[in-house]
């Protein structure tokens, strides 16, 4: 459990969305469950992976639905991989549920039973019930996924948007999928701006699952005053079990002049160096007094 707590209090420790803005935040997004990790689907989900369901931002805020979390989720078991399963035929699997952030969490009483079928369903206040399945492997995962390798981030002049009115500069980076003991559909790339206009605290920008291709993109907005000094970025890699690999260093450029800098020096130690590391080692120490 101390894997995956690592992760998620890093995450409550970084602002989100407080300058840069991700091309997301132009949709108008339903206002409940988004996506579920392990990834629906999923045939070899691990036995220690935590069950978490992300709703839309803001969800669990003041103004989050007046009913407890625990009625907005349902997880049953049914027989081995590929058995027929819905909610109508397993069995309810009791568990604790709690939020954190914009993210459900679903913690078994008695863990996942290796290699069985599973189905669940999360509801919001818009929208259908979002509805899963996913199947367990018969081991756990032990080892971070590989660190992306980003290369070259590009930037592009975009016009008038919903959320940037007097347009900017669309940021993109691409790298291939990594790779991981665990399911693939379970990793998560997150990106962040660690330097920048007004940037005090590495800042979450984007964050996509892993998905069957050869390249990964992501991308966030700039609006033409953050662009007037050097970007640094760096994306964080994060698996189903809470294990995150972050790069040793960040990438620097200019977006308006597509000027490569030389990023942050770091010294290459875990996976966690960088200025997102410090966070992690930090939400580390956190999670080890608790245990303590």
């Amino acid at each position: 459990m101390a894997h995956w707590l690592v992760v998620v209090v890093a995450l409550a420790m970084v602002p989100v969305g407080a300058v840069a803005q991700t091309h997301e935040d132009c949709l108008t997004t339903v206002f409940g469950p988004l996506e579920v990790s392990p990834a629906s689907g999923a045939p070899n989900a691990s036995l220690d992976a935590p069950i978490l369901v992300r709703y839309a931002r803001g969800y669990f805020g003041p103004s989050g639905p007046p009913d407890p979390p625990s009625t907005l989720f349902r997880l049953v078991s049914c027989g081995g991989c590929g058995s027929p399963c819905d909610l109508s035929s397993g069995v309810a699997v009791p568990g604790l549920v709690q939020t954190q952030g914009d993210d459900l969490l679903f913690l078994p009483d008695r863990g996942l039973t290796p290699l069985t079928q599973y189905a669940g369903e999360a509801i919001g206040m818009d929208g259908p019930p979002l509805d899963f399945s996913f199947c367990t492997a018969s081991g756990h995962d032990t080892q971070a996924p590989t660190p992306a390798s980003m290369g070259e981030p590009t930037s592009t002049q975009v016009g008038t948007l919903s959320c940037l009115p007097d347009g900017g500069y669309r940021i993109g980076v691409y790298f291939a999928p990594s790779s991981d003991d665990g399911p693939p559909g379970s990793i998560e790339y997150l990106l962040f701006e660690t330097r920048g206009a007004g940037i005090d605290a590495p800042l979450l920008v984007d964050r996509v699952r892993n998905f069957q291709t050869d390249r990964i993109t992501m991308s966030f907005l700039l609006s033409h005053a953050e662009a007037t000094t050097p970007v640094c970025l760096q994306v964080v890699t994060i698996d189903g079990a809470g294990h995150a690999s972050v790069p040793a260093g960040d990438r620097c450029f200019d977006p308006v002049g597509h000027v490569t800098f030389q990023g942050c020096a770091t010294s290459p130690g875990g996976g966690t160096s960088g200025p997102l590391g410090l966070v992690l080692l930090a939400a580390l120490a956190l999670a080890r007094r608790r245990r303590a």
